[in-house]
């Protein structure tokens, strides 16, 4: 059982790290927006959009790539305290990250929807971190609730990255 639980942090691990990134409904991001106000295939409105959320991607990728050393010494730590704080370090880069995601106002439709997407990932991670967080204290249905949780993440981490990469690439970003 140790074997599995170490076998599924691991993964849950590379899985978050992979990408900074995570459905619920959105009406409180963009809360004073309606959907129908917002534009659709405006290219002005894109770019800025664009901008706006890949500097909200580069402040928590900031933060992320210090998390593979931090994380492992953590993790090497015979500390507790350590180990806690290292994971709820990352749980708060998440909560921050969507802070900022549902107070910022997007102008178009085609960020909208990425915009959701990168607030759920953000969601599923800091799920999955709390889980990691105490996985001597994990039950068989909390393991089978974090792998479910990972299976949903992994897919949609990707499918997050190549929408946006297909925006940048289409809007010279």
């Amino acid at each position: 059982m140790r074997k599995l639980i170490t076998a599924i942090c691991a993964t849950a691990l590379l899985a978050l790290l992979s990408h900074t990134v995570h459905s619920a409904s959105f009406s409180e991001g963009n809360a004073s927006t309606k959907q129908e106000t917002l534009s659709a295939d405006n290219t002005p409105d894109i770019k800025a959009d664009l901008t706006a959320l890949n500097d909200i991607i580069k402040k928590s990728d900031t933060f992320t790539k210090k998390l593979p050393d931090e994380l492992w010494n953590a993790m090497s730590s015979p500390n507790k305290e350590t180990k806690e704080k290292a994971f709820e370090n990352m749980i708060s880069n998440f909560e921050k990250t969507n802070e900022q995601l549902i107070n910022w106002q997007v102008k178009s439709k085609e960020i909208q929807e990425i915009k959701e997407e990168f607030i759920t990932i953000n969601e599923l991670s800091s799920k999955i971190t709390k889980y990691l967080n105490h996985p001597d204290k994990l039950s068989e249905q909390d393991i089978k609730e974090m792998l479910l949780l990972q299976n949903k993440l992994i897919p949609m981490q990707a499918g997050f990255q190549q929408h946006l990469d297909k925006l940048n690439a289409k809007h010279n970003k």
